[in-house]
């Protein structure tokens, strides 16, 4: 966006309760391309495909900690960790050769976010809780695949925040 100040989704999360502002940069849009990406990279556990994004992705984590930004992977569910056998954002990272500390443990339980009507992952409750005896940084980049609704990553952001965390922002590889 060059145009506006605040999106369309950040002005709805405007008007929820308990919501935070959050900043959030996207790599590429979630169109038909992104999709297949996703179904290969994550669904059918093909990490060749990363070689399409590492570049770019690495270039922009790296800007981000040069801020002085701690790089944070949204974690797996322990249901689609034990379906996938991998835990996606971290594989991702890790090929990116960029330092990531886990903040986050995810409590969620239920249906796959990608199962979930829009309606439904609005509704979402914490999914995220901090992990114990951490060090707090002080602005962390939660790093996720893709930015649907905002919810997982607002509930993370916002899981931050209580644990101390002074700035968060987002990026996704597909919004």
């Amino acid at each position: 966006m060059t145009k506006v100040e605040v999106c369309p989704d950040c002005q709805k999360w405007h008007q929820v309760k308990d919501a935070m502002m959050l900043k959030n940069t996207a790599l590429y849009a979630y169109d038909e391309a992104g999709r297949k990406f996703m179904e290969l990279f994550k669904f059918v556990g093909d990490t060749r495909v990363t070689v399409l994004v590492i570049k770019e992705l690495r270039q922009k984590l790296l800007k981000y900690q040069k801020s002085g930004f701690v790089l944070c992977p949204l974690p797996s569910s322990s249901a689609s960790l034990k379906k996938r056998e991998f835990e996606t954002i971290p594989t991702l990272l890790k090929q990116c050769q960029v330092p990531t500390v886990s903040l986050l443990e995810h409590i969620g339980k239920g249906k796959k976010q990608s199962e979930k009507t829009r309606q439904e992952r609005l509704q979402l409750k914490q999914s995220f809780k901090a992990k114990e005896s951490m060090v707090i940084p002080k602005k962390v980049l939660l790093v996720d695949d893709v930015y649907t609704t905002g919810t997982t990553i607002h509930l993370a952001a916002k899981a931050l925040k209580e644990m101390g965390v002074e700035e968060v922002e987002s990026m996704t590889l597909f919004r």
